[in-house]
């Protein structure tokens, strides 16, 4: 672990990591709360942190939209109790959840939270990891609704900085020249939806990115500033692009990969969901109809017994598009 560890560490006064921890710092919307208790209720004292991100967290408050939380333990048998789902979480992290509490009057408010461990969430993302999901996602900003101690948050903060320098690096081979950092990160964002299942566009980036221009430049520009990322320098408010032909071509063959393998990885996650927990077919649905805009109706057969009668729902899918 603490080899994994010092893989992320930037160093003593490392800017990026002080950015990271900026962000994290920031106020949460209304109704964070009541899904912080059930979570830390439900996993004890094996949580290490609960991290907010997606577009949610932008808002003032989660009664009208649906919260992405990512849950960090120490260890996945400690966290369930039981072997079955924590094989499942260790084999293909991470696994994923339904949440929904009472917010006080009438409201609801829900969330899908991701479980992983603090040791794989260093591990995948770390530098030239090929799947993106981790690095992808907590590369974006995140705010922390909940941690053990300052331990904790540090060592959360230097992963999400590895997870930041991983992104540009990564990114770099698909780009040239001189670019505004917002681009770059246009242009990384919109090639990793593309290993997933979903079809976002590149507009769909873009709005991301300017929604939170200046919280981009300024974790661009300390990430280079500080141990920075090979091929990548920070120019006057611009990045530069110097990557040796040998180095562009290497990152190119990773990205020609991660394509096939991320959908795949993708597929895995939902079969996962579908056959090992609880409201996990409505999950899967969800998440189909969500990034593809196929929808189909199931029995409660299915959901009861998805093992046994989800196979021809699966095909009706796949034959309507909805694995892309």
């Amino acid at each position: 672990m603490r080899a994994a560890e010092d893989e992320h560490d930037g160093g003593e006064g490392d800017p990026l990591v002080g950015s990271v921890l900026d962000e994290l710092r920031k106020p949460l919307p209304r109704g964070v709360e009541p899904l912080v208790r059930a979570i830390r209720e439900r996993f004890g004292a094996s949580l290490e942190a609960v991290v907010f991100y997606g577009s949610a967290r932008r808002g003032d408050d989660l009664g009208e939209t649906l919260a992405d939380l990512l849950v960090v333990v120490d260890g996945y048998r400690r966290a369930y109790g039981r072997w079955a789902p924590a094989l499942a979480n260790a084999l293909l992290p991470p696994n994923v959840f339904y949440l929904e509490e009472h917010g006080g009057g009438d409201v609801e408010v829900r969330a899908k939270y991701a479980l992983v461990s603090s040791r794989d969430l260093i591990r995948y993302t770390a530098s030239h990891r090929l799947q993106v999901y981790f690095w992808g996602r907590f590369a974006q900003p995140c705010r922390l609704a909940w941690r053990r101690d300052e331990e904790a948050e540090e060592r959360l903060a230097r992963t999400l900085a590895a997870a930041v320098r991983t992104f540009l690096g990564e990114t770099a081979s698909l780009v040239r020249g001189s670019l505004p950092p917002e681009e770059i990160w246009a242009k990384g964002l919109t090639t990793c939806y593309g290993t997933e299942l979903r079809t976002e566009d590149e507009g769909r980036a873009r709005r991301i990115v300017e929604s939170e221009a200046s919280v981009y430049r300024e974790r661009t520009a300390a990430a280079l500033k500080g141990s920075g990322c090979q091929g990548l320098s920070w120019n006057d408010g611009r990045v530069d692009i110097d990557l040796s032909t040998w180095a562009r071509f290497r990152g190119r063959m990773r990205w020609l990969v991660r394509k096939p393998h991320g959908k795949l990885l993708n597929l895995l996650r939902l079969l996962k969901a579908v056959f090992t927990f609880e409201g996990g077919v409505d999950y899967a649905l969800w998440k189909i109809r969500r990034h593809s805009g196929v929808e189909v109706e199931v029995s409660d057969r299915v959901r009861r017994h998805p093992l046994l009668f989800a196979w021809p729902t699966l095909w009706r899918i796949y034959r309507a598009g909805g694995f892309r």
